[in-house]
């Protein structure tokens, strides 16, 4: 145990916090991550939520504001976007069927699914990570919809996204591809 506790804090190479992180911390995100993702899933699965749109989009919402509040990006930034999505969220969305609602869940448990690949891969990898990696890939999986959000609103908070994304991927540093196309936006 000694071993891996050395070998995890020899890792820490660069001082720089955005840059590098140890293997200790990444632990710890992913951690959070695979719990975050195991309990919203089980809120999410339960037996006819999608037919209780209010209750299905309320469970969404918790889902998504959970996922920024975990991030490590700049607190200003963090409050801006969650106070953007808490005044454009849509409870209810009349003009969306039952099938459109269990269609939207598939999708929020399959951006569930990511997020829980991107926590065992962090796991896994034997070599440090850029924090400002974790973030934008819990970012990118973000189940964020247009119906989501009052028409008015969307296009900002789809700034705000993209915004605080080019943040993550300029200070990411060389060898870091940024694929809009990858993203659920």
């Amino acid at each position: 145990m000694e071993r891996i506790s050395e070998t995890a804090e020899a890792r820490q190479v660069n001082a720089d916090p955005p840059k590098i992180v140890s293997t200790k911390t990444e632990f710890s995100f992913a951690m959070f991550l695979k719990g975050l993702t195991q309990y919203h899933s089980a809120v999410l699965s339960r037996t006819g939520l999608a037919k209780k749109e209010c209750d299905f989009r309320t469970n969404k919402l918790s889902f998504i504001l959970d996922l920024i509040s975990a991030i490590g990006i700049p607190e200003n930034l963090k409050t801006e976007l969650t106070s953007a999505i808490i005044d454009a969220w849509r409870l209810q969305v009349p003009e969306t069927s039952l099938k459109q609602r269990e269609l939207e869940l598939e999708k929020v448990i399959g951006s569930i699914n990511s997020i829980r690949t991107v926590a065992n891969w962090i796991e896994r990898s034997a070599s440090p990570m850029n924090p400002l990696q974790l973030d934008f890939k819990v970012l990118s999986a973000l189940p964020l919809a247009p119906s989501d959000l009052r028409s008015e609103d969307a296009p900002k908070i789809y700034g705000l996204l993209n915004g605080i994304m080019e943040y993550c991927t300029s200070l990411m540093g060389e060898g870091v591809c940024h694929r809009p196309e990858a993203c659920s936006f």
